[in-house]
């Protein structure tokens, strides 16, 4: 029978990280952010206090990269899903409707993220990483809107209505997700909006770069 190699220290580490934030956010879900201690983390990791501090400095670090994992992987399933989509605006929208629909509905996110912003905010190195990383978030979402769009880099009147486009598209988005964890809308009526917020947004670009009569 072929033996197993140790893991390296690296290795074991990324392991045991990978099982705290598994754990943690099994918790976190569940419980939320202000009910859910690290002692009880450790329980459900079968990890020790100490070991998950020698991972994670703070509880808010523990919830902030339990965030990060979960916004990065649903960021780049829209990026995979919109390049895979076909070429016509409608269908990009189609499949943006579709991805907002399962995302916006998985609440418990929702409720996590807003629980973790009023905790951090008045903790300054805390809510710099969370802004930081909704600078990286808005830019690839921009980026998505400019495929969209159709929108080149050299144009500039173009890319001054996308930078509002991404403001609008990304506040009426934030409601929309306050509104299904307040059960004012559904998750369809939700997709339907914001697609219809998006297509007004990329109707106004597109006329933009048309010449004038």
């Amino acid at each position: 029978m072929k033996r197993r190699r140790p893991l390296t220290r690296e290795e074991s580490q990324a392991l045991t990280r990978e099982i705290v934030l598994e754990a943690a956010e099994e918790l976190f879900l569940e419980q939320g952010f202000h009910a859910t201690s690290v002692a009880q983390i450790g329980a459900n990791a079968g990890r020790t206090p100490g070991s998950i501090y020698g991972n994670f400095p703070s509880k808010e670090a523990l919830c902030f990269a339990v965030l990060e994992r979960h916004y990065k992987q649903v960021i780049g399933e829209l990026a995979d899903s919109m390049g895979a989509a076909g070429e016509d605006v409608d269908s990009k929208l189609d499949t943006f409707g579709r991805w907002w629909k399962t995302f916006s509905s998985n609440q418990r996110f929702t409720m996590l993220s807003a629980e973790y912003i009023a905790a951090v905010r008045r903790d300054a190195q805390r809510f710099d990483e969370l802004t930081a990383f909704w600078t990286v978030a808005k830019m690839m979402l921009r980026s998505i809107l400019a495929a969209v769009g159709e929108v080149s880099a050299d144009d500039k009147g173009a890319n001054a209505l996308l930078d509002s486009a991404l403001v609008g598209i990304t506040s009426s988005a934030l409601g929309l997700m306050v509104s299904e964890a307040g059960t004012m809308v559904d998750s369809e009526t939700s997709a339907t909006v914001l697609t219809d917020t998006m297509r007004l947004w990329m109707n106004r670009i597109q006329e933009s770069g048309k010449p004038r009569k």
